[in-house]
């Protein structure tokens, strides 16, 4: 079974304080300085270490139908360096400020969570998956303007989420890997979508163009699909493209499955009958 740890950092945060709409990079920043604090070694080899980074954030969000300044933003991590030390945190009742933005700010309480995103199970023909780009998902192309693409390619995109596959669930070879992305193109259609191009700024001088919008894919057949589901949960709480440990790619799939027609009694007995009938003769 392959895990995803989410870390809910619920923090009291004034009314008057200046949030961007999209703070994924101040997130980062603050998640890093934090662990500074409580192990210097671990805040410099997450920062300096490996390109593919082992955690991802979210932006700061403001809690749902509540009256109170609570904010929170997520933090989900495969490294159990991370979760060994956030889990201290919970337990001890260490680590209880945060400095985000402008200031130091209470922590109210941290929520865990643990996802399995392992299953492979088939998902059905005729099922409806829908990918909403939440944050700006950023799409690499050294061909076009910044070295990004407007439009997500669905080639490059599939590739981008299968090496998240790979680099946390499981190996695929070069061949299962070419033959699943041409699986994905031809027997997944894109049924509706709405794309918008958006540009972000990540700090001084520094602008990109990220996709935001939705897609709705239908699977016209699921033939040798079995690690689409899991690819998909991946994406689901990892993100997809790039800037995702700065709270880019942040998406949300949802899943519309064909409805079951219900047996009607009547021809039910009828065909019951008819079986009776069969056997008698």
């Amino acid at each position: 079974m392959t895990t995803i740890s989410q870390f809910k950092f619920n923090i009291n945060i004034q009314e008057n304080s200046k949030i961007p709409r999209y703070s994924g990079r101040i997130v980062q920043g603050a998640f890093l300085q934090y662990l500074r604090i409580l192990d210097p070694s671990l805040s410099i080899d997450l920062h300096e270490g490996n390109p593919m980074r082992t955690y991802v954030t979210s932006n700061i969000y403001r809690r749902r139908n509540e009256e109170s300044n609570l904010m929170y933003f997520d933090v989900y991590t495969i490294d159990p360096r991370i979760i060994d030390i956030l889990v201290k945190i919970m337990v001890g009742g260490e680590g209880t400020q945060i400095y985000l933005i402008d200031k130091m700010y209470n922590i109210s309480h941290i929520d865990f969570t643990v996802h399995d995103i392992s299953s492979k199970e088939l998902l059905p023909i005729r099922t409806n998956v829908l990918v909403k780009f939440i944050t700006p998902t950023l799409f690499a192309n050294s061909k076009r303007n910044n070295n990004l693409d407007a439009f997500p390619v669905q080639k490059r995109m599939w590739a981008n989420m299968i090496t998240s596959y790979k680099y946390i669930v499981a190996p695929i070879n070069e061949e299962e890997e070419i033959e699943l992305i041409q699986r994905l193109e031809d027997q997944l259609s894109i049924t509706d979508f709405k794309i918008e191009n958006r540009r972000i700024r990540l700090g001084n001088n520094i602008h990109l163009n990220g996709v935001t919008g939705y897609i709705n894919y239908f699977i016209e057949n699921n033939e040798g699909l079995e690690l689409l589901r899991s690819i998909l949960s991946l994406a689901n709480h990892w993100g997809i493209g790039g800037k995702r440990s700065m709270g880019m790619g942040r998406v949300h799939i949802s899943f519309r499955y064909p409805k079951v027609k219900k047996p009607n009694e009547v021809d039910l007995i009828k065909k019951l009958d008819n079986i009776d009938t069969v056997l008698m003769n």
